[in-house]
């Protein structure tokens, strides 16, 4: 179980991600799933232990085990720096399920960005 690669929907990869945009997340048994509690893709804050946003249920777009796409959270802090983190149930042989999570973090920190300038004229609820 490893990621890859993130690509973002602006052609960024492996640096910045969009606020609200798409994230193609590349790996090897990255599938999401089975039902957990704990099952998930997750943005982790490099400087705040408790700065943890999961991507919203119905925010994941694409679940395959070698590509996972996911929509990027609104309420993560541009002045972080952020992790991907994915848990699942499945095993390396996708036909197995095992009893808890397993995870795997994608090392490089990722920078946010604004969708749009948006948020400076109107606010931050300007895309909702």
């Amino acid at each position: 179980m490893a990621i890859y690669k993130i690509t973002d929907t602006s052609g960024s990869v492996n640096n910045k991600i969009t606020r609200g945009g798409n994230l193609i997340i590349a790996g090897e048994n990255i599938r999401v799933g089975v039902d957990h509690k704990d099952i998930g893709v997750y943005f982790v804050s490099t400087t705040d232990e408790k700065g943890i946003v999961r991507v919203r249920e119905g925010g994941i777009f694409e679940n395959n085990p070698n590509e996972v796409v996911v929509e990027v959270p609104f309420g993560l802090n541009p002045d972080c720096k952020w992790y991907v983190e994915i848990r699942t149930q499945y095993s390396e042989d996708s036909d197995k399920i095992l009893d808890a999570p397993r995870a795997t973090r994608f090392t490089e920190r990722l920078r946010v960005r604004n969708r749009c300038n948006c948020e400076r004229l109107f606010g931050e609820d300007a895309h909702e």
